[in-house]
Order: C-alpha cells, then sequence, then structure tokens
C-alpha cells in the first residue's frame, strides 16, 4: 500500500509538471509574450511566468506557482521558456528546451527516505516525450 501511494504521488508530479509545460507555451502564444517554466529543484517547486514588459523594464508576472509535496525534482535545466508560437527558446536566461526532469518520493520530514521515481523528458521543441 505504501508503495502504491508513492508511486501515485510521484506520476501526479510528472502529470503536474506536463500540465505547467503545457500552460507556459498556450500562455505564449495567447499572449505573443515569452512565458517561463522554472524549475526549482530546492525548494521543490515549478512556477509559470510571462514577460509583462512594458516600455523596456521587465515585469514576470506569476500565473502559478506548485510545490511538489514529498516529491523531489531533479532538472537538468532549471529555466524553459517559449516563444510567441509556443516553442522552445534560448533568449536570455532560458536554457534549451530539452530537458530531462526526475521526480523521486523523498518526503521532507524523513532524510535518507527514498523511494519510487518517474522521468520526463522535453524535446528540443519544447513536445512532452515520456
Amino acid at each position: 500500500l505504501s508503495s502504491a501511494l508513492e508511486l501515485r504521488n510521484v506520476r501526479a508530479a510528472a502529470s503536474e509538471f506536463a500540465a505547467m509545460h503545457s500552460l507556459a507555451k498556450a500562455t505564449a502564444m495567447q499572449n505573443g509574450r515569452t512565458a517561463q517554466l522554472s524549475i526549482d529543484p530546492y525548494s521543490r517547486t515549478m512556477a509559470v511566468r510571462i514577460d509583462t514588459t512594458t516600455a523596456g523594464v521587465p515585469a514576470p508576472d506569476t500565473l502559478r506557482v506548485k510545490r511538489l509535496k514529498d516529491v523531489a525534482v531533479q532538472s537538468d535545466r532549471l529555466l524553459l521558456c517559449f516563444d510567441a508560437r509556443g516553442l522552445s527558446t534560448t533568449s536570455g536566461a532560458c536554457e534549451p528546451g530539452n530537458a530531462v526532469v526526475a521526480f523521486q518520493w523523498s518526503p521532507e520530514d524523513c532524510s535518507g527516505c527514498v523511494g519510487v521515481s518517474d522521468t520526463l523528458k522535453t524535446s528540443v521543441l519544447g513536445k512532452i516525450l515520456r
């Protein structure tokens, strides 16, 4: 039962990443501006932001933040960005779209506890690959 619960939480975290990835792409296309998906392994959070630059002053507007409970996230990319066409872009601090994102059961109140894991990959164009 414990393993099933761990697997469910890890898969839910991976699905949440996929949903936030899609939200970032859709937001970029809908608003015609760069949208960002940031991944923070230290705080176990993912956030979608859109660039609302006006008069040359950047002002990222946060649309959604998700904190992962009892699931650690690791990624070889920390900032994925999408242009107005919904394609991955490397402008500014943005990293290439071909990311490998891993999720692992790791409760915060249990140091050394590790369990099941799941990995998602994204293509250089920004498509989710399982």
